[in-house]
């Protein structure tokens, strides 16, 4: 084996899944250098309580701090109402400031600057910078999200969709407790959060397609009758101001090509990017991140295992971006509105259910597994709901416990 000191592994990127992946890298002592622009422009998103408590656990505590605390969160989808459950507010552009620091705080380098171009070479990649430095790496992570279309092309990608964020002011003498409000509306849905201090953050989302995309003199007006849907929210804008521009980002649901290979790994949005109504984007894209340094572990100090490391990551990936599209396709098909929006996400991505239940043991099999900080080959077991194995179950090896049951042989 190389010692890992001796390797240097480049992250561009330095949101929740380039983070995760250079944190964990850099605890098994490789040399890690994350290089990361700032993000334009300003979000505001939400995050569960299981991705608080991940990322908090995983050593972001600065980044944490800037979290907000459980807010309330009602949903009103296809004219019913809940509010069973919370959410906490992330405002983006201090999130991932926070995230930095982090990463400085555990020892790993961060160039704030932007790639201007990248070439591999049989000893790596040489990454030039807007700044006009270069910077030689052995591996490379791209972890830029929906920006990183310099290794690979989309492989599948879902119904074209985007998202128009607006943060705005309420006038004085109106005072709104931070909460977060969900709204299906004839052809899409927002998010709409109420940031406290009289400020609120919109987020619409809408068909990709471009008679569907209102036109930039057109957004205000647009997002204030896609909102005002919703009569709670309607209230809030009617004495709010914009504050500076509407911005559009794209939400299509893509799953990216080649996600691994010798030299490079993509993680992330990078890697699949989901419709953000399938499920947390933060959460997902930690999903990938989190095995991530095992697969690179492995490419790296243990050659012949590439392929087998490779496939294990690939497999993990599609099978997430499947979950993740099929959840949303049945949030999707609750709405019984008749639209080409709606219409285009009921059977996207096919009719396969999003879990089976009850699941049921089909067997075992040798599947790659992480164990260690490395990808290897072992039993499983194998559930029709679980195609990819169940390795360890609450420490115990999944096929011993269920042989001592007596539930396989």
């Amino acid at each position: 084996m190389v010692p890992q000191s001796t390797i240097q592994i480049g992250v561009l990127g330095t949101g929740p899944a380039g983070s995760a992946t250079a944190l964990g890298l850099s605890r098994m002592g490789y040399g890690v250098t994350c290089v990361s622009a700032p993000r334009n422009p300003k979000t505001v998103e939400g995050v569960s309580e299981r991705v608080y408590e991940a990322m908090l656990g995983h050593g972001f505590s600065q980044a944490c701090s800037v979290v907000s605390a459980p807010i309330r969160r009602s949903v009103f989808w296809n004219g019913e109402h809940n509010s069973a459950n919370t959410e906490r507010l992330v405002d983006r552009a201090r999130f991932d400031a926070m995230l930095i620091s982090d990463l400085q705080h555990h020892g790993v380098e961060v160039v704030e600057d932007a790639v201007q171009t990248l070439v591999q070479n049989p000893d790596g990649w040489l990454v030039s910078l807007h700044s006009g430095e270069e910077r030689a790496f052995d591996f490379l992570v791209e972890a830029r999200g929906r920006r990183a279309d310099t290794l690979t092309k989309a492989q599948r990608r879902g119904p074209e969709s985007i998202a128009i964020g607006a943060r705005w002011s309420i006038k004085e003498g109106i005072d709104l407790d931070p909460q977060v409000v969900v709204s299906s509306h004839r052809d899409g849905w927002s998010w709409v959060a109420s940031l406290g201090e009289g400020a609120i953050y919109t987020q619409v989302n809408c068909d990709g397609v471009a008679d569907s995309v209102p036109k930039h003199h057109d957004v205000i007006s647009f997002l204030q009758t896609r909102v005002g849907e919703n009569a709670q929210v309607a209230d809030w804008l009617r004495s709010a101001e914009l504050i500076g521009k509407p911005h559009f980002r794209g939400s299509t649901a893509v799953l990216n090509d080649a996600l691994a290979g010798d030299r490079h790994i993509r993680v992330g949005d990078a890697a699949m990017a989901v419709d953000p109504l399938s499920g947390n984007g933060v959460f997902q894209s930690l999903s990938s991140a989190l095995s991530a340094p095992a697969v690179v572990n492995t490419i790296l100090q243990v050659p012949h295992h590439t392929e087998l490391a490779i496939s294990y990551y690939v497999d993990r990936v599609g099978h997430l971006f499947d979950r993740f599209s099929r959840n949303g396709r049945d949030f999707y098909a609750l709405v019984d509105a008749q639209s080409d929006y709606w219409d285009r996400r009921r059977c996207w991505p096919d009719q396969l259910p999003a879990h089976i239940s009850p699941d049921r043991v089909v067997g075992t099999d040798q599947k790659p597994v992480s164990n260690n900080g490395l990808i290897e080959l072992a039993e499983v077991v194998i559930t029709e709901d679980q195609p990819l194995g169940i390795w360890r179950v609450d420490g115990e090896n999944a096929v011993d416990r269920l042989r001592r049951l007596g539930r396989i042989q």
